[in-house]
């Protein structure tokens, strides 16, 4: 541990506005044997620009934290001046370009960072923080919440279905990488996901509590994704429920499945492809994290028909704090608006009516009469909405 021993010297003083790494042993994260070690104090760019952020990432092209990256130490922390003192964050991703922090509880620091007692103190403290969550901390990934956890909330934009959704996803994606939704970023290492899976949908038209659909999905590693889905209208909000890692008879019956999993009878079932291209943006600001998906779904009997969406949907939290509904809500509206404003920008004629893959089906396989009907809906999404008279389904990629 002679690295991190008192024989450094001392931190250089850095000008207004910089920001602090504070770097030593990684053991502080899971070990309370090294409380008296010195931190060091590493001046460093401050990428925060004042603002109180959830999320923080500090390139490697900064001198100093490729230095400190270089040199075998660790970097820990990250202290950014904010009005009231100095907001700190911790060290959650480490790659060769950059360093990803996150927001470490809900107290900014007071004091000097160059005064040495201070410094020790506020390592003890951040040490101590870090260590209370280092189940979230310590573990690859293991940082993200997932807010309404049984249930999706997402828009759609219906797209005509000539249109190139691989060039609409990749000049989104373009648009993001520029800049021109600021505040965001494509989450970190993984902006962009293509899938393409057959979807078997059988609709659930009574009894009316249980109304919506069940859907098998083929795994590519043999198994099947169970995904359940309870909605009487098509809307923004509905509850869901997904199984993964389900092993069925290389035959199986489906519907047979259906009952005896949920005890329903499906009215009737479809088979489609859905091929999918999928934008992932995280807000600094909050750490929640969405995607923008460019989707395309194609009927495998009788004449094909084709439906395309555009999807915004909430993803998942990188975050320590309590997710708030109302901000959530509110943060996922304005991601709406503007992809709302760069759709007609690129001229992309929308429609806007949460049209579902199950009415779209039913719509295209003659199967209306054997439904209970659930439309179209225009419910937008508000911070009022209340999970009772949500009339209930939801997502993640598959």
């Amino acid at each position: 541990m002679s690295s991190f021993s008192d024989e450094r010297p001392p931190a250089r003083i850095g000008p207004p506005g910089r920001a602090w790494l504070v770097v030593g042993p990684v053991s502080v994260r899971y070990a309370t044997t090294l409380v008296s070690v010195r931190p060091e104090m590493i001046e460093v760019a401050d990428v925060t620009g004042g603002r109180a952020l959830n999320t923080a990432v500090l390139p490697m092209s900064d001198a100093d934290a490729g230095e400190v990256c270089s040199d075998g130490r660790a970097p820990l922390f990250y202290l950014a001046r904010v009005h009231d003192g100095w907001r700190p964050y911790t060290q959650v991703l480490y790659t060769p370009a950059e360093l990803l922090f996150m927001f470490l509880g809900d107290e900014v620091l007071t004091g000097d960072p160059l005064d040495e007692t201070t410094a020790r103190a506020w390592f003890s403290q951040l040490s101590e923080r870090h260590r209370r969550y280092s189940a979230q901390l310590n573990n690859h990934q293991r940082f993200f919440a997932v807010h309404r956890p049984d249930e999706e909330i997402e828009h759609k934009f219906t797209l005509a279905a000539e249109l190139d959704i691989w060039s609409l996803a990749t000049r989104l994606l373009a648009a993001v990488t520029a800049g021109n939704l600021p505040g965001w970023i494509g989450e970190y290492r993984n902006e962009f996901e293509q899938w393409d899976f057959f979807n078997h949908l059988y609709e659930i038209a009574e009894p009316a509590a249980e109304r919506g659909y069940v859907s098998f999905i083929p795994a590519v590693d043999g198994s099947w994704i169970i995904k359940r889905k309870w909605f009487a209208q098509d809307q923004p909000i509905r509850r869901e429920q997904r199984d993964r890692g389900v092993v069925l008879p290389a035959d199986a019956d489906l519907e047979g499945e259906i009952t005896a999993r949920f005890g329903i009878t499906p009215a009737w079932g479809v088979s489609f492809r859905r091929v999918r291209f999928d934008i992932n943006v995280e807000s600094l600001r909050t750490g929640h994290g969405y995607s923008v998906m460019f989707d395309r779904c194609t009927t495998m009997t009788g004449p094909s028909a084709v439906l395309q969406q555009c999807e915004v949907e909430y993803l998942r939290s990188r975050t320590l704090r309590r997710i708030d509904d109302a901000e959530l809500l509110a943060e996922f509206g304005l991601l709406c608006d503007w992809v709302r404003d760069w759709l007609h920008d690129q001229r992309v004629d929308v429609v806007e009516d949460h049209l579902s893959k199950l009415s779209f089906l039913r719509r295209t396989t003659n199967h209306a009469e054997a439904s209970a009907g659930p439309g179209p809906s225009g419910e937008p999404i508000t911070a009022d909405s209340n999970p009772a008279e949500r009339k209930l389904p939801g997502g993640q990629p598959c």
